[in-house]
Order: structure tokens, then sequence, then C-alpha cells
């Protein structure tokens, strides 16, 4: 698990392919040209398998999926652990507190973390606070749910 401090929010977040390589940045003046705005039109919010809220992205290059989730403190929608027969997950904690619990061991987790679950590794994110634990899972190759194994 990789822990972030630097900062107590997200500012933004960057996934680059090919790897980052900041002589590849060219600073542009700050003010936008006519024509040049592209519009972003986000998904439905949807409920997951697991009981958490997500807005889903899926990629056709490369391989890849994101999904941007908050984990609400509801018993009675908590779902059993899962796994991923062939998809890697990486999941960022944006903000709150909560858990992790992979192969039947809990861990803490908190604003900044980073967690990396290889395939047919158990997990599962719980909340037990007021609050919700916000989260973005990327998955590659892209998630789909004939992939998932619970207990």
């Amino acid at each position: 698990m990789l822990r972030n401090k630097s900062s107590g929010y997200l500012e933004h977040l960057v996934f680059a392919l090919p790897p980052f390589n900041p002589n590849d940045v060219y600073l542009r003046d700050q003010k936008l040209s006519p024509g040049k705005t592209y519009p972003l039109s986000l998904p439905e919010a949807e409920d997951c398998f697991d009981g958490a809220k997500i807005l889903s992205y899926a990629f056709s290059r490369p391989d890849l999926s994101i999904a941007y989730g908050w984990v609400m403190n509801d018993p009675a929608r908590r779902k059993q652990p899962h796994r991923h027969k062939k998809s890697t997950e990486f999941v960022y904690v944006v903000e709150g507190k909560g858990f992790i619990e992979i192969d039947r061991v809990r861990h803490p987790l908190e604003s900044g973390d980073w967690i990396r679950i290889d395939p047919e590794t158990e997990h599962g994110l719980f909340n037990e606070a007021p609050e919700d634990l916000v989260v973005v899972c990327i998955c590659s190759p892209a998630f789909q749910m004939e992939d998932v194994r619970h207990r």
C-alpha cells in the first residue's frame, strides 16, 4: 500500500500511457480558444454489486476501465468480498476512512492510500463511519462482471 501524505485532498488525478514524462508537457496560454473545448458527458451513478455507488468509464485502448465510487456505511447493502479472475485492480482513496479486507485480513484505509490488488486476490472495501469512503478503482484488463468471483 502506498500512502500520499503531501495533500489532504485530491487536486487532480492523471493516468498516463505511456508512463508520464515531464519533458512531454507543453504549457499553453490560459485563455481557451473558441471551438477547442471538448464537453465531457458523465455516466449515471450506478449501484455496484458490492454496495458501492459508481461512475464507470471504459476505454477500448488500452484495455482499461476506471470507476469513481463511494462506499457507504449501510450494513444491509454490504456484499461478501470478491476476487477478479483476470483483472488487476488499483484503488485510490480520495476521501474518508475505512478498511480493505485482503485475503481475510483487514487493513485500515484513509485519504491518499493506493492499493494494488492482483488477480485471484480476495478483497472487499468496508466503511463503518458515517461519512462516505470515496475511491477511484482502475482495472486492467477492463472490468467485466463475469470476471468477478465471490466466496
